[in-house]
């Protein structure tokens, strides 16, 4: 909990009928800060940069609407496959904008706990 990092350690063991056991580990590491480390400023910088493009091509999409309608061509404009191609590229980028910002406060939200019961009794079966 201290290192903001949520892992999970498994060890499974297959009991054979001749005595011997063989024995097995996986262990999973989420990070539960993504910009906490200097070393991610490169992710950063790349996120940054895909907002100001997706910015700049919502301008100039607007100026290319605002520009048919004030030449009276605005059914051209909404029946060209490209413009309606380009709408649904801003719109899903934004969508997942929003849906990483919100990942990114829930995560940091997250408060972690040293250690999880997972079973109250050691018969019991797990509840996910």
């Amino acid at each position: 909990a201290e290192f903001g990092l949520f892992s999970t350690f498994v060890f499974t063991f297959h009991f054979q009928e001749e005595g011997g056991v063989i024995w097995n580990f996986e262990i999973h590491s989420v990070p539960t800060d993504l910009y906490r480390n200097s070393e991610l400023t490169l992710r950063i910088f790349l996120e940054l940069f895909c907002v100001i493009m997706l910015a700049i091509n919502n301008i100039l999409e607007l100026i290319d609407l605002l520009d048919s309608i004030r030449r009276f061509q605005i059914l051209d404009y909404l029946l060209d496959p490209w413009n309606t191609i380009d709408w649904l590229h801003m719109t899903l980028m934004w969508i997942a904008l929003s849906l990483w910002v919100y990942q990114y406060q829930e995560s940091n939200s997250f408060t972690m706990l040293p250690r999880y019961e997972i079973l109250e009794m050691t018969g019991a079966r797990a509840r996910f």
